[in-house]
């Protein structure tokens, strides 16, 4: 069992780190086209550029986790409602409306361009007021395109756990009478949870800094006020993630506390047949099989509450952003 648990988590750990690989060189490919392009149609801003991308705005590392982030996400998406299916499949899933709604709207992609391409825009006219610091358009258009596409990338990753939490919340309440909770079916999903959270909390903040901190010119009629601005992805990625990190570990709870409920209702089925043992016999039976089962519920959740000390890193990161505002 301890195997299997930790054959389970370096899966991820080695899937985790393919995806930050394939991430960096994205964004350092990124880099090195679009220096290129600049050294041979902008030449007097190509050192600008290269300080800037590299340095100034921390293009390359923040774009590379974003675009390691995305694929992860984009690659498992399919990971927990699979695992869903898998667990519940003597059940008619299609036949609760919200589970059927919220499976479609996860696994559109005209919803989730839609959405993403609203926030580009939006990042976009966010870049266009606060401005790069370049003379010519070429470095600028450069760097608000890839600004774009990090925004747009951690939309589409609150988009999709977001809707991984609506998932597991519409069956919640679903009745089943399998033993889930001895073989301890949905542990990937507490593993997968505490990956993907961390790593988008990182990626969240880096980003921010990045941009927050960055030499933009201001010269626009809002001037340096556009720069709160810069922290609109903590906004809208912070109720996401709370969800996405606690939700799901409720939903377990729920989901094994029934199962427990019904291994002992089968085990009391079981023992009334059984005329050798008294009542009491059966009831101290009973009560001792439910403590176990009980004590080992606290233990798994337990072990799957030890990120906690990711809520204190969300916290200081927040406080170490808002204590750089000028």
């Amino acid at each position: 069992m301890l195997q299997r648990k930790l054959d389970k988590r370096s899966k991820y750990i080695f899937f985790l780190m393919n995806s930050v690989y394939y991430g960096f060189l994205i964004s350092l490919g990124y880099g090195i086209i679009s220096s290129l392009i600049v050294y041979f149609f902008a030449n007097n801003e190509f050192s600008s550029y290269i300080k800037h991308f590299f340095i100034s705005f921390n293009s390359f590392l923040t774009g590379g986790l974003a675009f390691g982030l995305t694929y992860q996400v984009y690659k498992t998406q399919n990971y927990i409602p699979e695992m869903i299916s898998n667990v519940f499949e003597k059940h008619d899933l299609d036949s609760i409306p919200q589970y059927k709604e919220h499976n479609k709207r996860f696994h559109s992609v005209q919803r989730s361009m839609t959405i993403v391409t609203l926030h580009i825009v939006i990042s976009f006219l966010l870049f266009y007021y606060a401005k790069f610091p370049f003379i010519n358009q070429i470095p600028e258009t450069f760097m608000v395109i890839f600004g774009c596409s990090l925004f747009g990338c951690g939309v589409y990753v609150g988009r999709k756990i977001f809707y991984v939490a609506q998932i597991l919340q519409t069956i919640e309440n679903i009745e089943f009478n399998d033993d889930i909770f001895s073989d301890n079916k949905l542990e990937g999903i507490a593993v997968y949870v505490n990956v993907i959270t961390t790593f988008t909390v990182i990626t969240t903040w880096l980003l921010i800094r990045s941009y927050y901190g960055g030499p933009f010119v201001f010269d626009s009629m809002f001037g340096r006020s556009i720069k709160i601005f810069m922290f609109y992805p903590a906004i809208t990625a912070l109720p996401v993630l709370v969800i996405f990190n606690y939700y799901p570990k409720v939903f377990i709870r729920k989901i094994y506390t029934r199962s427990i409920n019904n291994k002992l209702n089968l085990l009391e089925e079981t023992l009334r047949g059984k005329e050798k043992i008294t009542e009491f016999e059966k009831i101290k039976y009973l009560s001792e099989v439910d403590k176990i089962s009980q004590e080992e519920l606290k233990n798994r959740l337990r072990l799957a509450l030890n990120d906690l000390p990711l809520v204190i890193t969300i916290i200081v990161m927040l406080i170490n952003l808002f204590i750089q505002i000028k």
